[in-house]
């Protein structure tokens, strides 16, 4: 995938990358069946319930051409005078950052927005700017192309959730896939 502009260094400049529509199943209808498996915090009515299944670490990341920002603390401030890598702002990962950045009093303008979180490491790779991707993403052999960055403002903790319909039971399959995401859930205390 090639990303180009051709905006002056410096300008920012939007631009959405989506290879696909990721509708937010929490908005769908309640039906019978699992809604979706959502990163809290997530927006959800009382039409629907949320389980934890897991925590996920996120960690803020570069590629090679952001040396400056290896090897000393940075703090959100200073972030933000680099171009981001966000989710979409219709998602509630995209509202999580703003808040978090609001809260530090940074300013959360992503530069690149994109559609599905596997998308972000390979433009941190390719040096399109500053992205935050759960700590699993990262690997030995990326520890070459991408570098983690010592945030000073600790990024929350954020769980994976299951959400299902409150107002009906589940459908079999349904009730097949719950055991299965509780089966492999890092939330102990969860397992029925």
């Amino acid at each position: 995938m090639t990303v180009a502009t051709d905006q002056p260094m410096g300008q920012a400049h939007h631009m959405p990358v989506e290879p696909r529509a990721v509708p937010d199943r929490t908005k769908a209808s309640t039906t019978r069946r699992i809604r979706s498996v959502k990163v809290a915090p997530a927006d959800i009515t009382e039409k629907l319930r949320s389980t934890p299944l897991a925590d996920v670490q996120e960690v803020a990341v570069c590629g090679g051409a952001y040396p400056s920002l290896t090897g000393s603390v940075v703090t959100l401030e200073a972030l933000s005078g680099y171009p981001l890598i966000s989710l979409g702002e219709h998602g509630s990962t995209y509202r999580f950052y703003r808040q978090f950045f609001t809260d530090h009093h940074a300013p959360f303008e992503p530069d690149i927005e994109a559609a599905t979180a596997d998308l972000i490491l390979p433009m941190v790779k390719a040096n399109l700017g500053i992205g935050f991707v759960p700590a699993s993403f990262l690997s030995e052999d990326e520890g070459l192309s991408v570098y983690q960055i010592d945030l000073a403002e600790k990024i929350p903790l954020r769980k994976v959730c299951l959400v299902e319909s409150a107002q009906y039971s589940a459908a079999a399959a349904a009730k097949e896939l719950k055991k299965i995401c509780f089966a492999h859930s890092t939330a102990v205390d969860l397992l029925p």
